[in-house]
């Protein structure tokens, strides 16, 4: 799994109908295109265009029976990183207080609006390549001052600058107060489950390599992303 198709994956990730769907088939064995469209409130081209990204991206399956055609999420005994990505929403959905999804006046739940946009919101933090770049270059590194990062991955001052706020902003990165320099490094706790599980994905995604997701990765640790969560 090349960093570019981590990217693209995230990038499928980051819209908030694709994440209701992801989000609805965690609540349901399989549903048609058509179910989903209705459940959803989109019109029917629009879900399949939807499905087809989430298909592509290996974060949904398909199943034909006759003329049919069923969606499911990805299942853990699939393997790889996008299996543990597909759990993680699964139990960011638990976690959350979501008891049911079933239909779009569900959506409507605050608990629901709060995961999708938190969903949404560390998605984007992975859509960029410099922005996994810095994530991969911290990830075994107690702290690097901000000279340090942009030797790693060149770019302008400007732009080191708006990819360090966003991945700040979303809790992916703290200042170290420890260090008379300025020093940047990935928290050891966060404030959700999700957002250390999300991290914990992307770990596993860049552990992979180049190598493909089917061969395999190690599995995300469940007792690491509960130690970085707080709560």
């Amino acid at each position: 799994m090349s960093y570019e198709q981590i990217v693209l994956t995230f990038r499928t990730l980051a819209d908030k109908n694709r994440i209701r769907i992801l989000l609805l088939l965690a609540h349901h064995a399989e549903l048609s295109a058509s179910e989903i469209a209705d459940s959803l409130h989109l019109s029917r081209p629009n879900a399949s265009f939807h499905l087809k990204m989430l298909c592509a991206a290996g974060l949904v399956s398909r199943r034909r029976s006759g003329t049919w055609i069923f969606h499911s999420l990805r299942n853990a005994e699939q393997g790889g990183w996008l299996s543990s990505l597909a759990t993680a929403i699964r139990e960011g959905a638990r976690d959350s207080g979501v008891k049911q999804l079933r239909e779009y006046r569900d959506f409507g739940q605050q608990n629901a609006q709060r995961l999708v946009e938190s969903l949404f919101r560390l998605a984007t933090s992975f859509t960029s390549l410099r922005r996994l770049l810095i994530i991969n270059h911290l990830r075994d590194s107690p702290a690097k001052a901000i000279q340090d990062l942009l030797n790693a991955v060149p770019m302008s001052d400007q732009a080191l600058s708006r990819h360090l706020t966003k991945l700040t902003t979303r809790g992916y990165l703290r200042s170290d107060s420890r260090s008379e320099e300025e020093k940047l490094r990935i928290p050891a706790t966060f404030e959700s489950r999700i957002q250390a599980r999300v991290l914990s994905v992307v770990f596993q995604a860049l552990r992979s390599g180049s190598s493909s997701d089917s061969a395999g990765p190690r599995s995300v640790d469940e007792e690491q992303t509960k130690t970085m969560a707080r709560g």
